[in-house]
């Protein structure tokens, strides 16, 4: 619904700076340009995504519009990065961190070099990871009860778990807890949950590790897809199985191996899928294919039919000029016989 009311909304700037192009017009027309692209990455279409916002950053260059391509360009960073380009999405948190720089207000910073860390800790990249953390929390401590905090302490726990500093993990994840407590639907409390339970798997606690893992597949907005139940059934039963409570790791076993046949089916389900659009298309390909050729056939037998048609007209054109010439021949051979006798 988004994307059809934003590219209404395009359509009218597109006739509006076909009259007039002036920089509030293009401005118009930019954010509108730029809204349509993020309503295609609500529906799932990334690529599509990537490619509108991209149009963007051209024309907001030669407007000098520096804020709109460092978003642009931010923006783009953490597209590649949900489709695991992170080379691409690092050298885009690149660009667009000089441009901040340049143009950006703290907060700015700050939303710049968490999305970054984001990224960086996909890649494993900890020593950028810890650098980038640094420039976030100087930029933090410049605004007083930033809404930042919570996402910043969570990054910084997710650097010093990945860093294999478990109590400073714990320590920074409590803060960022605490920002969180009483936002019970929060999605950043979500992800604590899931930072938890690795944190204290990796001190060997695994009571406490079970405990986080229930929270997390039992958050309250219940969207989980089939890989996040998957891998907290093992990860469950694996706990279960630490705490030597075998028939629990045993049903959680069991769930596991249910949630994978899920997904299988589901694959499956998606292979047939493709099969089947692979064969209809494969058999239309035939039948236009024997289509064709009948029309090849029908054509050619019309074809020699007219030229069987003209061969008999020439044939009949030149008996009937035969017949004038012996007719005429014949006549004149008469008259010629008449004058002789008289």
């Amino acid at each position: 619904m988004q994307k059809k009311y934003f590219t209404i909304g395009n359509n009218f700037a597109d006739k509006l700076i076909a009259k007039d192009s002036s920089a509030s017009n293009m401005k118009i027309w930019l954010r509108g340009k730029y809204n349509i692209g993020v309503a295609y990455g609500y529906e799932g279409n990334v690529e599509k995504e990537i490619e509108l916002i991209a149009e963007t950053i051209p024309y907001a260059q030669k407007m000098g519009d520096k804020m709109f391509v460092a978003n642009a360009n931010t923006s783009l960073a953490i597209k590649y990065g949900t489709i695991m380009l992170y080379k691409r999405a690092y050298e885009m948190f690149l660009i667009s961190q000089k441009q901040y720089e340049e143009v950006g207000t703290p907060e700015d910073m700050l939303y710049h070099s968490l999305a970054f860390t984001s990224a960086l800790a996909s890649m494993d990249s900890l020593k950028r990871m810890k650098s980038v953390l640094d420039i976030a929390k100087i930029n933090l401590d410049l605004i007083p009860n930033s809404f930042y905090e919570g996402p910043y302490y969570a990054e910084l726990g997710l650097y010093y778990g990945k860093n294999g500093e478990y109590q400073n993990s714990l320590n920074a994840l409590n803060k960022s807890y605490e920002y969180y407590k009483e936002n019970t639907s929060s999605f950043y409390l979500k992800l604590l949950y899931q930072r938890y339970a690795e944190t204290y798997d990796k001190l060997g606690d695994f009571k406490k590790a079970k405990e986080y893992t229930l929270k997390y597949i039992n958050f309250s907005d219940d969207e989980h897809s089939y890989s996040d139940k998957t891998g907290s059934y093992y990860t469950l039963a694996k706990f279960d199985a630490g705490l030597k409570n075998y028939e629990s790791a045993y049903n959680y076993l069991k769930d596991y191996i249910t949630a994978v046949d899920s997904i299988r089916v589901g694959e499956l389900g998606n292979d047939m899928q493709l099969l089947e659009v692979q064969y209809k298309t494969a058999t239309k390909e035939k039948e236009i294919l024997a289509l064709k050729n009948e029309k090849s056939e029908a054509a050619l037998a019309l074809q020699v039919k007219k030229s069987q048609t003209y061969l008999l007209g020439a044939t009949a054109s030149i008996l009937a000029l035969l017949l004038f010439l012996g007719f005429y021949a014949y006549n004149d051979k008469l008259r010629r016989a008449r004058k002789k006798r008289t």
